[in-house]
């Protein structure tokens, strides 16, 4: 439990100091809240995500694995995220569509894995990016917790059309 905790802060961090770029940028509003994607098969880093959603207030958007082609495309553009969090496994079926997708360039793909996984999918590596950001991020760039606000949005299978994204609050996980 322990470790799982440090590494959720570690990734927490990174998420704010996220938030806090694309503050500066213009591109996220003092209130809005980082939407995080991830693409992956349940691994350590699914979970150490899932609660640094929760610890840095960010929602996190848990992507089916299932989902391929334009369905994966627009559910990543629905989900409005900043960077997508994927894994070797899961790389190849997002190059598939990756020009497809509007709200984020392969720029913004974080792989994690070995340094030899990541390399081979051509995108960033999650770990770098994590030691890389800012030490501590400025209590300012924070959003206070609601309980009632989305922490992890899972989606629907979409077998009556395009997938929809189910909430799991605050409140609700505890």
């Amino acid at each position: 439990y322990g470790e799982a905790y440090r590494e959720a802060c570690r990734y927490a961090n990174f998420f704010l100091s996220v938030r806090k770029k694309k503050i500066e940028q213009g591109k996220l509003g003092r209130n809005d809240r980082l939407a995080v994607g991830i693409y992956m098969e349940n691994t350590p880093e699914y979970v150490f995500a899932s609660l640094a959603a929760g610890l840095s207030n960010s929602i996190l958007f848990a992507i089916n694995t299932g989902f391929r082609g334009e369905t994966l495309a627009k559910v990543i553009d629905q989900a409005k995220v900043s960077f997508l969090i994927l894994n070797a496994g899961s790389a190849e079926e997002v190059a598939k569509v990756a020009g497809e997708i509007k709200v984020i360039t392969p720029k913004e793909f974080l792989c994690v894995g070995t340094d030899d996984e990541v390399k081979k999918t051509g995108y960033g590596s999650l770990e770098k990016a994590i030691k890389e950001s800012e030490a501590k991020v400025p209590g300012r760039y924070r959003v206070p917790v609601d309980n009632f606000s989305p922490v992890i949005v899972i989606y629907t299978s979409g077998t009556t059309g395009m997938p929809k994204g189910v909430p799991c609050t605050h409140i609700k996980l505890v």
